[in-house]
């Protein structure tokens, strides 16, 4: 997989000439490889003095960049074992993204409705909107039997 930049430095079929790489003589190799870097760095210059934007996520706008989308993106272009501890982080980020939902709706007790379950600190706003149950029935031993 190739990144955006390897994309652009890669043109005029570059990439082919690297397979045949191993095939040239090797007194030769170190020479094309110089010149196969050279004509990387001058496909890049010329894409920027061409270009006036830059490479950019397809996501990337004016606001600073999702971290949870970079982790991604690079994911891609790691090993095995890179991507495990990428993804050990993926999910850190992840259960942060979702406390921080959480703390923000704080406020209106959405927020601390799972705990207040097992808990019984409900707040006010929250206890009041509550019908009142009574529970178990007290009339339950009076209660028709089943079909």
């Amino acid at each position: 997989m190739q990144t955006p930049l390897d994309q652009i430095a890669n043109q005029n079929h570059l990439h082919l000439i690297k397979a045949f790489l191993p095939y040239v003589a090797s007194g030769n190799q170190r020479t094309l490889s110089i010149l196969i870097k050279m004509m990387e760095i001058q496909n890049v210059i010329s894409f920027y003095q061409k270009n006036t934007s830059v490479v950019t996520a397809c996501s990337a706008s004016s606001e600073s960049p999702d971290m949870l989308d970079i982790l991604n993106d690079i994911r891609n272009y790691c090993e095995e074992k890179e991507q495990a501890f990428l993804d050990q982080w993926i999910q850190i980020l992840s259960v942060m993204e979702l406390s921080s939902m959480f703390s923000q709706s704080s406020d209106t007790g959405i927020a601390d409705f799972p705990l207040n379950l097992f808990t019984g600190n409900f707040n006010s706003s929250f206890d009041e909107n509550l019908p009142d149950y009574d529970f178990p029935p007290q009339d339950a031993h009076n209660l028709p039997d089943a079909p």
